[in-house]
């Protein structure tokens, strides 16, 4: 019998095989979007090929049309052209009309000119009345001697009456003021005010003298417009079937603008359908364009929590300059590896001892410098002594560094040991820049702490501030 199969899991895969996901779900906003975008009437494209093909009709019936207007044209040319002598008279009437005309005009221009001119001098005269009145009022004074009368009248209470200090001085700084006035006093008595009538004169009598050639031009241009007039009605006179060849023009004229009208009302009624389109295309567009904003928002804040939980996961940011004490460590180390047996010992040893450390007596025979032997210890004419002294002084080695080791000495400023003899004083750089960077630690670590206890605003005010330091350093 066959295993019954387990619905309840094939329920939570698709037909791939793979883990059915549940959908995300939407939010009201997008889903409002959604829902907009559904309630708006679908518009289709409109179709171009009828306009297309209308006005390709329409430009081939018109051009026939066009064709029998040129021909009768010419006729219209032939017979309305005339003579010679009629041309000629024609174009000499014309042409003293143009200029009676540009004679006109250009004389309109100066008396408008001149008519302006008078209107700007009136209106300088009144703005020169009103300021000097504005002034005389500013000042408080029609004349010098009104403010020399002031001034003694001030000098006058000094000298004759009781004042204190306080009223004295005030009046000290009323006689300046007037004093500083007297200047601007006499400025305003030299200002004249009122209209300048001389030029006003000469403009009217330059207008009047104008309105004179006016008239003459006026004249002489009347009497060619009666010869152009008359010259017009002799020459219709003798070609007296041209209004007919006129009507048949007008009237293509009218046929090939009624089927220009018929073709711009279709190109209208196109235009209106494809603005109706790119308006509901726009519309569309534009919620699209929002939601894909909103998608794009929602992408975020799943990215951003995301990034949040990785961060809560990866745990608290190292420490400031935790890099450098880590580096300064394994140089230490380093350093170490350098040094003979001897001196590794002799290391431990005093590190033991500045800690405090008391070794046992049976286990201080190990803190020699080197391990003693049978003979004698001293060196002084005693058996042994100078080979126990250069078991005790091993010879300094030269030492090849790697070029990482080089970048990191150079990095950090420290002297760069050449021998083994020059390491136990590099170790006590070492240790050094160890202390210092801790130091450093423990300032950064509490800077960053104050800060994350201001508010906004203090942090806002300490930006510039930070800002120029660093352009400083």
């Amino acid at each position: 019998m066959a295993p019954k199969k387990d619905t309840k899991k094939d329920d939570k895969l698709d037909k791939d095989g793979k883990k059915k996901v549940a959908p995300k779900p939407i939010s009201p906003e997008l889903k409002a979007l959604m829902e907009k975008e559904k309630a708006i009437e679908k518009v289709a494209k409109p179709d171009k090929t009828g306009l297309d093909a209308l006005e390709a009709k329409t430009k081939e019936e018109t051009s026939g049309l066009e064709a029998k207007k040129e021909m009768l044209q010419k006729k219209i040319t032939a017979r309305t052209g005339g003579s010679d002598g009629f041309q000629k008279a024609k174009n000499e009437l014309k042409s003293k009309l143009d200029e009676y005309s540009a004679a006109i005009d250009t004389l309109m221009k100066q008396k408008d000119a001149l008519y302006g001119t008078m209107d700007a001098t009136k209106a300088e005269g009144r703005a020169k009345k009103n300021e000097l009145q504005d002034m005389k009022k500013k000042l408080g004074f029609e004349s010098l001697e009104d403010v020399d009368g002031q001034i003694k009248k001030l000098e006058y209470e000094m000298s004759h009456s009781s004042l204190t200090i306080k009223e004295e001085k005030k009046r000290i700084d009323q006689i300046k003021v007037l004093k500083k006035m007297k200047p601007q006093v006499q400025k305003v008595m030299g200002m004249s005010a009122g209209v300048d009538e001389a030029s006003i004169t000469t403009s009217k009598a330059s207008i009047g003298n104008i309105q004179e050639e006016l008239k003459a031009a006026r004249d002489a241009k009347k009497i060619q417009q009666d010869a152009y007039r008359k010259l017009m009605e002799e020459h219709k006179a003798v070609n007296g079937d041209v209004p007919a060849l006129f009507e048949e023009r007008n009237a293509l004229n009218d046929q090939i603008r009624a089927k220009y009208t018929v073709l711009k009302a279709k190109k209208d009624e196109f235009y209106a359908a494809n603005k109706l389109y790119n308006d509901y295309e726009w519309q569309v567009r534009q919620i699209r364009n929002d939601r894909g904003r909103i998608e794009r928002d929602i992408r975020n804040a799943e990215w951003e929590s995301k990034k949040n939980e990785e961060k809560e996961e990866e745990g608290p940011p190292p420490a400031p300059f935790a890099m450098d004490l880590l580096t300064l460590e394994q140089t230490m180390f380093y350093l170490k590896t350098l040094l003979p047996k001897e001196a590794v010992e002799v290391v431990v040893e005093k590190t033991e001892e500045a800690a405090g450390v008391l070794v046992q007596k049976k286990d201080r025979d190990d803190e020699f410098f080197f391990a003693p032997t049978k003979g004698p210890r001293s060196a002084k004419g005693k058996k042994g002594g100078k080979k126990a002294a250069a078991t005790a002084a091993p010879k300094a080695k030269a030492i090849v560094h790697t070029m990482d080791s080089l970048s990191t000495f150079d990095k950090y400023k420290l002297t760069i040991p050449a021998k083994t003899d020059m390491v136990s004083d590099v170790i006590g750089e070492v240790e050094k820049k160890i202390a210092e960077f801790k130091k450093k630690q423990a300032d950064k670590v509490a800077e960053l702490e104050r800060k994350a206890k201001l508010t906004p605003e203090e942090k806002a005010a300490e930006e510039p501030k930070e800002a120029a330091e660093e352009a400083t350093a």
